[in-house]
């Protein structure tokens, strides 16, 4: 993992973006398309195309060659005006919510895939929807990635002594995830007298009605909300 690691910088605040010298008439020609209005014709995601403006700046700034962006939504939004602000490629991970959802613009995302120099999504299911979708030829630039795990790093380690007893689950704290019912599950182990532990890491905007679940089912002492952790920390867990 270490030689993955690299300097993080994170867009400015909304605040700053707005005070970037963006005007849709400049005179900026990008390809096909006239104007940043005509790439991002919704104008309630004006915000994102200054976004764009600014991780353009910051990718030329920088030697950048290319772009990468997850979940075909604003993100890729995004890295799509930025390419054709910097002229710097883009591509995209496609994973679930942002393909199948009753929300998602299709035309949209034909233009980003389109655009895109590859698409990567995380499923055999997941490639042939896009191409069914969105036609063999455009999709021809799809290949399938699955989300893959480190199994040496991940790997028991025969010198440590997990703790057979821990319940550990890792997640956003939001209720497509499922963590009430992991809380109930712990409470019918608790009243069957089962000895556990549990851990519930990640963050969300369910964690304030998790608390409150805990504590009303009384298991303050046997499910603990441990909040974000880092990788590092997360796999120290089982032997804490």
């Amino acid at each position: 993992m270490s030689a993955l690691r690299a300097p993080v910088t994170y867009l400015p605040g909304r605040a700053a973006l707005e005070s970037w010298a963006f005007r849709e008439g400049d005179g900026r020609q990008m390809g096909p398309e006239r104007s940043l209005a005509d790439l991002l014709p919704a104008a309630a995601e004006a915000v994102l195309a200054i976004k764009a403006v600014a991780l353009a700046t910051l990718a030329r700034g920088r030697g950048i060659t290319h772009l990468h962006a997850h979940f075909a939504t604003g993100a890729t939004t995004v890295a799509r005006i930025a390419s054709r602000v910097s002229d710097i490629p883009y591509s995209f991970t496609a994973h679930a919510k942002d393909i199948f959802h009753a929300s998602v613009d299709h035309a949209a995302l034909a233009r980003k895939i389109r655009d895109a120099r590859f698409v990567v999504t995380v499923s055999d299911y997941n490639l042939r929807y896009l191409k069914q979708r969105f036609g063999a030829g455009r999709a021809a630039k799809i290949a399938r990635l699955y989300n893959g795990l480190d199994l040496e790093r991940l790997a028991p380690d025969p010198a440590a002594s997990p703790d057979p007893e821990l319940v550990l689950a890792v997640g956003r704290l939001v209720e497509k995830k499922g963590f009430r019912h992991l809380v109930d599950a712990c409470a019918a182990l608790r009243d069957r007298g089962v000895a556990f532990r549990c851990v519930v890491v990640g963050d969300g905007p369910e964690g304030a009605a998790l608390t409150r679940q805990i504590d009303s089912l009384g298991l303050g002492r046997a499910v603990t909300l441990a909040g974000a952790l880092p990788q590092e920390r997360l796999l120290r867990i089982q032997t804490s």
